[in-house]
């Protein structure tokens, strides 16, 4: 099954029919904006007031990108500074991992966006989408007196952030590498349609604005009509309040449950910076433009992404790769968070709330394996070194092959696919989830698709949670028609096993949902195995549609039963 095999939930009319918007934003910025606007139904109308040039002379930034030692910090102001600084990477021979020596700072999410996009995962993103809010956030970091910045920017821009930064005694290199032109016209073609009626919004960097006071839709002929009609019953007025300065995806259309709703600009979704994290991410992005909902991605890094130097099971807490985006979602900086679901404790922090579980994806387990002869655990020679930082899995993989020695093994899912496939550390196999390999394109990869009920997957592997406060109802049915039924019952059955078992998202416990050897419905299936994989035990019992966590309080008390408190250290 795959995750993308379908829209979630029925599509929706397009809000935009009718609207004829005006972009003013320069060419290089608006092409997303432009595609999101058209894919909500709008005619577009390209009236860009600047465009962006990239300076001639770069000798000064191929310097800094090579200087030794590396700069403590490089602060991106703008997408436009990362797509200068990045294209020019491969003529130099340098890579994104030559600018990620030095510690990597983002205004804004659509920059750090863009930075993620280029293989660079940003270390801050202050909450704040000013300059001013880079000079507190990195002194927040500790003292900053005699750390060397590289600041790659416009020509002509603000000194407020390098001149805040000086003033903390930070030793500041300003580099320009590309100036804003304007446009030449006098914008008299555009101001006859906004005159004549035949524009309804305008867009620009500040924000959105509609033409005519009260939210009403000017007319033009039968599509104006019939957009008048389309206003009353769904409502979108416009403001640009929480565009923060970023104009794309400007409207958020309404449910059609309510009347005369004013749109409030894109959800804000927060995720971890990791290439499978975006992925999914984005796929939210595009599941929500499809009923007309726009949304912009935020990336957050959280202590799991942090802390690569130890297997996961040796960090102490809980939630490595939720907290601080729970965090954020708690404080307001990010609408809705988009988790792995198996990564997601099952007792939410108080005040949010899981409000919807996208179509899953197959939870299966995969094997990956250096050698292509190899397709199978049974098929490894006694002795190789199969990787993976799980309890689960390394429980699991010593119940069934104790001769097999495991070697821990982290990292984004593309990074340990190729330590397999390059024997680093020695290895001859790895363990992954299959979901996350498909969703990246490295099905191909896939030595063996394992059954599970000989290595079972987590609780909630290969499913989404969108996370979101209790408060927050438009939030909630925006994502609404992205809940899958199906998926949710199997994940709750799958997180109530966990919970009633005391299990954290590292536990060695295991969950799966079959369908009924005997008649229709679902099974969960648990499993809680010895750390040293010298007893497993295994239960499982019917779902009830109507009270799946049900299922997962059955199962935890047949485990337990069998001794499983015991084998789980309690």
């Amino acid at each position: 099954m795959s995750h993308a095999s379908r829209p979630p939930g029925p599509a929706r009319p397009h809000p935009l029919a009718g609207r004829r918007i005006a972009v003013t934003r320069a060419r290089e910025q608006a092409n997303q904006l432009v595609r999101e606007l058209e894919a909500l139904g709008a005619e577009v109308v390209a009236a860009p007031t600047i465009r962006i040039a990239r300076l001639a002379d770069l000798a000064a930034l191929r310097a800094a990108l090579t200087r030794v030692p590396p700069y403590d910090w490089i602060v991106f102001t703008s997408q436009n500074a990362v797509h200068v600084v990045c294209d020019r990477l491969p003529e130099w021979e340098l890579a994104p991992r030559d600018v990620a020596r030095a510690a990597v700072a983002a205004i804004g999410p659509a920059t750090a966006e863009a930075l993620v996009r280029r293989g660079l995962v940003p270390d801050l993103v202050p909450d704040r989408f000013v300059a001013e809010a880079v000079v507190t956030s990195l002194a927040a970091q500790g003292d900053v007196r005699g750390k060397t910045i590289l600041l790659p920017r416009a020509r002509e821009a603000r000194d407020e952030l390098p001149d805040g930064l000086r003033a903390l005694g930070a030793v500041v290199d300003v580099i320009p590498v590309y100036e804003t032109i304007r446009e030449t016209g006098n914008g008299s073609g555009l101001a006859a349609e906004i005159l004549a009626g035949r524009i309804d919004l305008v867009t620009s960097g500040r924000g959105v604005w509609p033409v005519r006071g009260g939210g009403d839709w000017p007319s033009h002929g039968r599509d104006g009509a019939r957009a008048r009609d389309h206003g009353r019953h769904r409502g979108p007025g416009v403001h640009g309040a929480r565009t923060r300065g970023s104009d794309r995806a400007v409207l958020r259309a309404g449910s059609g449950t309510r009347d005369a709703e004013y749109v409030t600009g894109p959800l804000r979704l927060g995720t971890r910076g990791s290439r499978l994290a975006v992925w999914q991410a984005e796929w939210v992005q595009a599941a929500l433009a499809r009923s007309g909902v726009p949304a912009e991605l935020v990336i957050i890094k959280t202590r799991g992404d942090a802390e690569v130097d130890r297997p996961l099971h040796e960090l102490e807490g809980k939630g490595f790769f939720t907290k601080e985006i729970e965090e954020a979602l708690h404080d307001g900086r990010i609408d809705v968070a988009v988790h792995s679901l198996k990564d997601l404790p099952t007792a939410l922090p108080p005040g949010l709330v899981l409000a919807a579980v996208p179509e899953r994806a197959d939870p299966a387990e995969v094997l990956v394996t250096r050698d292509a002869g190899v397709t199978s655990i049974a098929g490894l020679a006694a002795g190789a070194r199969l990787g993976t930082s799980s309890l689960r899995r390394v429980a699991q993989i010593r119940h069934l092959r104790a001769d097999l020695e495991i070697v821990p093994l982290r990292g984004n899912v593309p990074t340990r696919v190729q330590k397999v496939k390059e024997g680093r550390d020695g290895l001859d196999a790895a363990l992954l989830a299959g979901a996350g390999l498909e969703r990246l394109d490295l099905g191909g990869q896939i030595a063996a698709r394992l059954d599970p009920l000989d290595v079972m997957p987590a609780p909630g592997q290969g499913a989404l949670g969108l996370e979101v406060r209790a408060d927050d109802r438009k939030a909630r049915d925006a994502l609404a028609p992205l809940e899958d039924p199906p998926s949710a019952r199997q994940v709750a059955a799958e997180r109530s096993l966990l919970s009633s078992l005391d299990g954290g998202c590292q536990a060695p416990v295991a969950a799966w949902v079959g369908r009924r050897d005997v008649g229709g419905g679902m099974r969960l299936f648990g499993r809680v195995t010895a750390a040293d994989g010298s007893v497993q035990v295994t239960a499982s019992a019917d779902i009830d549609e109507s009270d799946p966590a049900a299922a997962g309080v059955a199962v935890a008390g047949l485990l337990k039963a069998q001794g499983a408190s015991r084998l789980l250290g309690r």
